[in-house]
């Protein structure tokens, strides 16, 4: 992912990620800010993968109590 910051029109900055606009900031501090932050979370790992339940009634543990679950059957 390439993340750049240029100018956008004569007072504004953009922030580019491969090349599609993504933020538009009056001071360029902003857009750089911006970029750090981006690129901070792309070069964390703390991707979570969810995966099926293996009992389909199985619901969270921390669910509210009112939440339906399906039935087996």
């Amino acid at each position: 992912m390439k993340v750049e910051v240029t100018r956008y029109g004569s007072r504004n900055w953009a922030v580019w990620i491969d090349g599609q606009l993504l933020a538009v900031t009056v001071y360029r501090k902003g857009a750089m800010a911006v970029k750090t932050t981006l690129n901070d979370l792309t070069c964390q790992s703390h991707v979570t993968t969810l995966e099926d339940a293996p009992n389909p009634v199985t619901r969270a543990a921390n669910a509210p109590a009112g939440l339906a679950t399906r039935k087996a059957g």
